[in-house]
């Protein structure tokens, strides 16, 4: 065992936090989907209601389906009303639309005075906030599904921390999906609050013996109940470790049956070496960089641990999503990117800061799919919700040239291999047509843009072969070919089908090639000498020459299909004059799927390639 007691980050770190990956290595494979894509304009593709604040999302996996919880309010962070809504998957890339599971609570009006003697005047026609560090707990082969209903202070800003907080409540999921009554499981005493003034009965009333013992086996389990810190402060005798105020979003896992260790935001850990009686910590871990967007951990399915953060002190700038692993659950190493795309937010509201953030995966009470897969939830910008698909081992570097030929695929809306971007207007998947397969990348959405990379060996010069198709497409749709190095620095490129044509980018310069069609297939090959700095085009058969890298690059090891050009908006300079309210709201008009673009790619191959004669690049 590793004599540090605590978890640490002992290996190469610098993320750059001015790029949106953070220019790191990426974990090979893992791969993003949009859940929910918040629609003011058009609520009906999203959850009938058009909320624009949607954030702490969790997991877990019941009854061979996913499902995910996440709260909402209509516009702004702790400003009432707030919910909770539900969120179903087979797949964990297809998403039935949410439905309410708590539904804006009413505070009864009146007074309450809380255990120092403080009345608090609730006014008529208040509503609750609903806020959650975890949304689900199982045992006894039953899920439960949680939240809590946070108490008015000074509106229009709300809280439902400490003194602020009402009740916490739970419902059964059942497996066919629907769910038993709204029981409360507990009572903010300590904030001045009786069962007998709430709506809703206690859990203890339930008629179904199952359900009761599910919510006490709930409430006698000190890790879980241990993440409602939060909400109920350092009133509620059932938590165990204390500090209210600075110990925010406890998570944990165990190394084994007595070694548990938890984490909280802001780079707090803990470890307990006799099975959560007594602790070392909580202690500041400075290598573990982080402002307040949680971290997560837990082991994973091939025997090895991880560690989920946003590696940046910035509190409106939480990007990128990054995982580091380890052997032994305490020293962990090799940071790499998740989720590396940060999109503008599209709605105003208070509090939405940037980036992929509040993550959470499927604990260690839930059942577990049988992918050797490890998935996370989080939020985008406090706006959207999206899962990753993180395959296992971890790791950031592959020994394999690539070698992809689709045809003989199944269809499938994963493309084992590849990282892949998929937002809901933005599909990336493994399509049939007819007879044979084809990756196929969708794009109808003005905010955003569909991505699939292939990470491959690294080498310092390579033949590049792929063969591709513009299927559909109006005036603004477009697809780039990169082929890139470790920290996604562009050695070559090209664009296809901007102005039905096919253009290069040579010395961060554009320029116009040939003329493409639609819905003809394009032969590309391409040789990327670093040793140089150029690369030579070949398209049908046709040599259109050579050109110069635009950033200089020493090894490539990934080439990205993308629907539009990369993005670096939103920026942290950006964030630092503007901080949290930076954006406009998006029109309806802005927001329409006016375009939309489908582009195949057939098949993909990278080999090892000779260095450029001196002679060749004198001509050229």
């Amino acid at each position: 065992m590793n004599e540090r007691k605590t978890p640490y980050y002992q290996g190469e770190y610098c993320p750059n936090v001015e790029k949106h990956d953070g220019a790191l290595r990426w974990a090979v494979g893992a791969s993003n989907y949009q859940v929910m894509r918040a629609n003011r304009h058009r609520p009906e593709e999203a959850e009938d209601l058009g909320w624009t604040y949607n954030h702490a999302p969790d997991l877990t996996y019941f009854a061979g389906k996913f499902h995910l919880a996440y709260l909402a309010n209509p516009v702004d962070e702790h400003r009432a009303p707030g919910a909770s809504f539900l969120t179903t998957s087979a797949d964990g890339v297809h998403w039935a639309k949410p439905i309410v599971v708590f539904p804006p609570m009413k505070i009864p009006a009146g007074v309450v005075t809380d255990a120092d003697g403080v009345d608090r005047i609730i006014a008529d026609d208040v509503y609750a906030i609903m806020h959650q560090r975890m949304a689900f707990y199982q045992a006894n082969g039953r899920l439960l599904a949680l939240g809590f209903y946070g108490n008015p202070d000074d509106p229009p800003h709300q809280s439902p921390f400490n003194r602020r907080g009402i009740c916490r409540v739970v419902r059964e999921v059942y497996a066919d999906g629907t769910l038993s009554p709204i029981y409360l499981i507990s009572v903010s005493t300590w904030a001045g609050w009786t069962a007998d003034m709430l709506e809703f009965p206690l859990y203890s009333a339930s008629e179904d013996a199952g359900f009761v013992a599910t919510c006490e086996a709930l409430l006698g389990d000190k890790l879980a109940v241990q993440q409602w810190l939060d909400e109920h402060g350092d009133d509620d005798e059932r938590i165990s470790i204390k500090g209210s105020g600075h110990l925010s979003a406890f998570s944990y896992y165990h190394i084994d049956d007595d070694n548990i260790v938890g984490l909280w935001k802001f780079g707090r850990v803990a470890r307990s070496e006799d099975g959560g009686k007594t602790w070392h910590g909580p202690v500041y871990e400075p290598s573990l960089v982080m402002p307040g967007s949680k971290e997560w951990g837990q082991k994973t399915a091939d025997g090895k641990y991880a560690l989920v953060w946003t590696p940046t002190h910035s509190q409106n700038s939480r990007w990128p999503l990054a995982v580091a692993t380890s052997e032994d659950g305490i020293g962990f190493s090799n940071l790499l990117c998740v989720h590396g795309e940060v999109p503008l937010a599209r709605y105003q509201g208070l509090y939405k800061d940037s980036g992929p953030q509040y993550m959470r995966g499927l604990s260690e009470y839930s059942q577990q799919p049988d992918d050797n897969c490890m998935w996370l939830t989080y939020s985008v910008n406090k706006e959207d919700i999206w899962v990753s698909r993180v395959p296992l081992p971890i790791a950031g570097t592959v020994e394999t040239d690539a070698d992809e030929n689709f045809a003989d695929r199944e269809a499938s809306p994963f493309v084992d291999g590849w990282n892949v971007y998929s937002p809901k207007r933005c599909p990336v998947a493994v399509k049939r047509y007819g007879s044979r397969s084809y990756l196929e990348l969708r794009d109808s959405d003005p905010a955003d843009y569909a991505r699939a990379t292939k990470i491959f060996r690294a080498r310092p010069t390579i033949e590049l072969t792929t063969r591709v198709q513009i299927k559909r497409a109006d005036a603004k749709g477009s697809m780039w070919l990169e082929v890139c190095g470790a920290k996604n620095e562009i050695a070559a490129a090209i664009c296809l089908n901007d102005n039905h044509e096919l253009s290069f980018l040579s010395a961060l310069e554009r320029e116009p090639l040939m003329r493409m069609e639609l819905g003809v297939w394009y032969e590309i090959k391409m040789i990327v000498d670093c040793t140089q700095q150029r690369f030579t085009l070949t398209v049908n058969g046709e040599d259109l020459g050579m050109f110069t890298f635009s950033y200089p690059v020493w090894e490539v090891e990934r080439v990205t299909f993308r629907t539009a050009w990369r993005r670096t908006a939103p920026s942290i300079d950006a964030q630092l004059y503007a901080g949290r309210a930076f954006v406009n709201d998006v029109t309806a008009e802005a927001d329409a799927e006016e375009h939309e673009i489908i582009a195949l790619v057939d098949y993909l191959k990278t080999a090892p390639a000779d260095p450029f004669q001196q002679t060749k690049l004198f001509e050229a």
